[in-house]
């Protein structure tokens, strides 16, 4: 078994982070704003041509790519947007961006709950989530638990993937390699895990990798 366990604030770099954090978090609310409007008007304007032409296979795909870019903006938003303390989540919001990000998801997730939650704390296990769509390429199982202290988060697969260049963010190695698009996710957890006084802790072994989320304050 491998273990890791890091709390921040970790370093002087992150600690001149939050102004930048902040600004990153408001310019993602505004894209997903702006591009909702436009993608539910053609979903709408699709629906319509369904309605009057019937269909066919061509209208099925364009509003099956419409209703996925949907889901995606959505999730993004909730993700790397804004969210302030003290919002909170009804579970049939937190079972929806569940739903978003099991789109394009390669694992089963396994999180109920009858409880509001805070927004910044589902902010916080969807990026999570995220983090884990680059381990389990070839699917497998998440769970997410809560209690008084966080939150748990085991996956299960037959086998995973590290790469070890994403994960040194969460890990407490130091970063070597520069920030890439497709791995955002991960320097974005680690600043607002900062941000928000968490405590992480990463055990893996050949089959499970066990992310233990606790609030340090």
């Amino acid at each position: 078994m491998t273990h890791f366990s890091k709390t921040y604030p970790a370093s002087p770099e992150m600690q001149q982070m939050p102004e930048a954090l902040d600004l990153a978090h408001a310019i993602t609310s505004r894209m997903c704003h702006d591009l909702v409007s436009p993608l539910g008007a053609i979903a709408n304007g699709m629906e319509l041509l369904g309605m009057t032409r019937g269909g066919g296979n061509e209208v099925d795909l364009v509003g099956e790519s419409v209703a996925t870019a949907h889901a995606r903006i959505r999730l993004f938003r909730a993700a790397f947007g804004t969210a302030q303390p003290g919002q909170m989540m009804a579970p049939s919001e937190i079972a929806s961006l569940l739903k978003d990000h099991a789109v394009s998801a390669r694992y089963d997730t396994d999180f109920v709950t009858s409880d509001n939650l805070p927004r910044q704390d589902i902010r916080l296990l969807l990026l999570v989530l995220m983090c884990l769509d680059t381990a389990l390429p070839w699917g497998g199982t998440v769970q997410i638990r809560q209690d008084g202290q966080g939150y748990q988060i085991t996956a299960e697969a037959e086998r995973h993937r590290l790469d070890p260049e994403a994960w040194c963010w969460l890990t407490g190695q130091s970063v070597s390699a520069g920030i890439s698009p497709a791995t955002v996710q991960f320097p974005m957890l680690a600043l607002i895990v900062h941000q928000q006084g968490w405590r992480l802790q990463l055990t893996h072994t050949a089959q499970n990798l066990n992310i233990r989320l606790a609030n340090a304050r």
